[in-house]
């Protein structure tokens, strides 16, 4: 059992899946599936890192999800909110995350994907501008940071890298779901 773990997974949880409810109810379902993914991936790992051992197949499957699909989502949510891209365009962009899902399985196509998406809210981002845009360039710029300055193997700063690596993106998070809300 990692108890360290098992909060900040918890945390991140419970902040992605606040904000999945939030864009919901806000009319975004791109963002609330995808920081939902998130959620539900993080809500898992808690339990896996409580010891819960049979969560631990989808876990796996879900984080990999996550990276694929959830994060993409949160992408196309930003460029939909800035640009409002006609159907065409949703298609478009529905086609690359199925694309980018089958492709990337969990070798380089998977940070690829992901960091295109958070150049897609970088770009949204800037475009709208004001404190909305700062939070979305904000949450992007930490989720790349989580993933490929942090990682999760290994310790810092007497931690886990997991435990760094939850707490930068459930900040990430809560920026990119209060970014579009604020849209």
């Amino acid at each position: 059992m990692q108890w360290t773990t098992v909060i900040s997974d918890g945390v991140l949880a419970a902040v992605s899946l606040g904000g999945s409810a939030l864009l919901l109810a806000a009319g975004s379902p791109a963002g609330a599936a995808g920081m939902g993914m998130v959620g539900l991936a993080a809500l898992l790992g808690a339990a896996k890192f409580a010891g819960v051992d049979a969560v631990v197949p989808v876990h796996t499957r879900l984080v990999a999800a996550s990276g694929t699909v959830g994060v993409p989502l949160l992408g196309a949510a930003w460029v939909w909110a800035a640009w409002a891209l006609p159907a065409w365009g949703l298609l478009v962009l529905a086609t690359g995350l199925v694309v980018g899902a089958v492709l990337a399985g969990d070798g380089p196509w998977k940070t690829a994907v992901g960091g295109a998406a958070m150049a897609g809210v970088v770009a949204a981002g800037v475009w709208l501008g004001g404190l909305a845009g700062v939070a979305g360039v904000l949450g992007a710029v930490g989720t790349v940071v989580a993933g490929l300055v942090i990682g999760t193997e290994g310790h810092a700063l007497g931690l886990p890298r997991v435990d760094w690596f939850h707490a930068v993106l459930t900040v990430s998070n809560a920026a990119l779901a209060w970014g579009l809300l604020a849209v």
